[in-house]
């Protein structure tokens, strides 16, 4: 969305608007900085990436994460000019037509003003485009003239724009005209209406706002509230913005907030070894608690829990709290064997990192030759829409004029003499003959392969090339090879596609292990269904799902809390759950497990099926208001 609008006139400011002004920013003055970002980067990414770079965020409540929508970057070395102040090496935050970000916490909570201060910038060729800030709901990165939030605009020519929830306020006041391409200092004040309180607490909200250190106008806002303190920044063509301070008086106890969920969230690992599992909060103060299936873990009470892994299945969760409230992790799984060797990031569900335009590598693996790649959660071409382990797997395509094999590589460690080892890995095939866009190529074979050396280059060992023969299937493949008495160097694992042209090839669930495969997987014959339901206190409930006989499973229900923490629902191990006169305390997900009878190491779930439990309404004159 661009706004265009003429140049706007000055604007007489009262001395009792600057006195009032004064006043807010004598009372901001003495509050401790919050957060901070410079947004240092060491290439091109989105703003959550690279936030634990050292010396990017600064402030009580660093490191915080940022609600993302549209096209928003960090870097742009080669794209905005240099602020000369800046000394985070030029680096910048990007945002280009329509982009936003907002910074992932509610401010609300301040105790007196919230100060905000920043860099900004108009890289485009029109005087009227802008930098912004606005405050608000900030779910779903909403735009500078959407309801949920209250805007100020910053026009190349002096200009200002106001929009109080989404209506636009017309022109505000004028203040200097930076120009195109010229670092602007910014400055917002956010208190209540004397100007010496919080904007939240309902005492009315107001904006005072400055460019380059001098007073410009007061924007009186509708009344602000909790959960509407999300600070964030829009483009309408192309803006940068750098080093935003926010600035404010905390209350002694800060309710926690999780900025990291816990990681990794889901593992493959030799029986044994030891495994690092964490999550970042902030608040004040803090306590930790971690939780495995059997209850809280005695003595792991801080941000991280080191363990040494447990053969079978286990699942792990961390609750912060404090006097405040608390807030609860997702779960994480843990899958161990003796004989599995540990292959980070196995089902591609602990992350990924931008590459190749919209594209993204899984973190811990390498690219090579790349064209492009994505971890994709989309199963919509597949039918059941099941993906074989977690929630997504991993594409890696090429093009008609790509010369050489393009994928992903990992190396597991050194080679051992005298082991056999087995590589499993399921490879997916798309239902439609085409990938978007205009139906280039089709859906590729996988390659999967062994090799002796620390990445793509190494000696190949054993590799195969294949997919299922149906579409809209997955399908696991194994290729094995067994060592001598003398062997050096390490192991890699490389997934890949063959060149032109094919197209794309689909991977999920790499398992390594050694002297044996693990058990297989119990096969879904059913998804769950209803897939979702919404319903009001009172009523029944009945979900069902199906696995084959091959292999034979035992089933087990389970529950997720809305905060992500998975249990088991008591004696319930038939196909149907049936749920009678449901409370609000039943709204949550589920979802159906099916466990190898024969093994309890090889599991598989249905999706999982959200519950929504409301309270009946309230009668009015005999009618039931829905």
């Amino acid at each position: 969305m661009t706004m265009n609008k003429p140049q706007l006139l000055p604007c007489k400011i009262t001395a009792s608007l600057a006195c009032l002004a004064l006043l807010a920013f004598i009372s901001s003055a003495s509050a401790a900085v919050l957060f901070s970002d410079n947004y240092t980067a060491t290439s091109n990414q989105t703003p959550n990436d690279q936030i634990n770079n050292a010396g990017r965020q600064g402030g009580t409540l660093a490191t915080l994460g940022y609600i993302q929508g549209g096209n928003v970057q960090i870097g742009n070395t080669s794209t905005l000019p240099i602020d000369p102040g800046d000394a985070s090496a030029g680096d910048s935050f990007l945002a280009a037509f329509s982009g936003t970000a907002y910074i992932n916490y509610d401010f609300s909570i301040v105790t007196g003003p919230l100060e905000i201060d920043f860099k900004g910038l108009v890289h485009t060729s029109g005087l009227t485009d802008w930098v912004s800030f606005s405050v608000g709901n900030g779910a779903g990165a909403p735009f500078v003239n959407n309801s949920a939030v209250s805007s100020i605009l910053f026009r190349a020519n002096g200009g200002t724009e106001l929009f109080n929830n989404g209506t636009d306020n017309g022109a505000g006041v004028s203040g200097f005209a930076p120009g195109l391409d010229a670092w602007t200092s910014y400055k917002v004040i956010l208190s209540d209406t004397a100007g010496t309180g919080s904007a939240f607490v309902g005492n009315g909200s107001r904006a005072d706002y400055y460019v380059n250190g001098s007073f410009v106008g007061t924007f009186n806002m509708n009344q602000l509230g909790a959960g509407q303190g999300f600070i964030g920044f829009s483009a309408g063509q192309i803006s940068g913005y750098d080093n935003i301070t926010i600035s404010g008086t905390l209350p002694a106890v800060i309710a926690p907030h999780l900025v990291t969920d816990i990681e990794p969230l889901r593992s493959e690992v030799t029986t044994g070894a030891p495994l690092t599992l964490s999550v970042t909060a902030n608040g004040s103060p803090l306590n930790y608690q971690w939780y495995d299936q059997s209850g809280p873990i005695i003595g792991a009470t801080s941000n991280s829990y080191t363990f040494n892994a447990v053969a079978g299945l286990n699942s792990y969760y961390c609750t912060v709290s404090n006097a405040a409230g608390v807030v609860y992790s997702s779960s994480a799984v843990v899958l161990s064997a003796t004989n599995l060797v540990t292959v980070n990031n196995f089902s591609f569900e602990n992350g990924s990192t931008p590459a190749f335009g919209n594209g993204s590598i899984p973190v811990q693996w390498t690219s090579y030759n790349g064209d492009w790649a994505s971890v994709s959660s989309g199963a919509s071409q597949f039918s059941p829409p099941i993906i074989p382990d977690g929630t997504q797997y991993f594409a890696v395509n090429t093009g008609p004029t790509h010369s050489g094999d393009s994928g992903v590589y990992q190396d597991v460690g050194p080679l051992q003499p005298n082991t056999t080892y087995y590589l499993t890995v399921a490879i997916g095939r798309g239902d439609n003959q085409g990938v978007p866009p205009n139906g280039l190529g089709d859906w590729s074979p996988g390659i999967i392969a062994l090799l002796n050396g620390t990445d793509n280059t190494g000696s190949v060992l054993v590799t195969a090339t294949n997919y299922p023969d149906a579409a809209g299937t997955w399908q696991d493949y194994t290729v094995t090879y067994t060592t001598g008495p003398t062997v050096s160097g390490d192991l890699t694992i490389e997934l890949g596609v063959p060149p032109a042209s094919t197209y794309q090839s689909l991977f999920d669930n790499v398992r390594l292990t050694t002297g044996g495969l693990l058990p297989a997987n119990p096969a879904l014959a059913q998804d769950i269904l209803p897939a979702s339901v919404e319903t009001v206190v009172g009523d029944q409930v009945v979900f069902s799902a199906a696995f084959s006989n091959s292999p034979a499973a035992n089933l087990q229900w389970q529950f997720i809390t809305t905060n992500g923490v998975v249990s088991d629902i008591a004696g319930q191990t038939a196909a149907t759950l049936t749920l009678n006169n449901v409370q609000l305390t039943n709204t949550g997900s589920y979802r159906l497990e099916g466990i190898n009878q024969t093994n309890s190491l090889a599991v598989f779930f249905s999706s999982a099926a959200p519950l929504v439990v409301r309270p009946v309404s309230a009668p009015v004159n005999n009618v039931v208001i829905t």
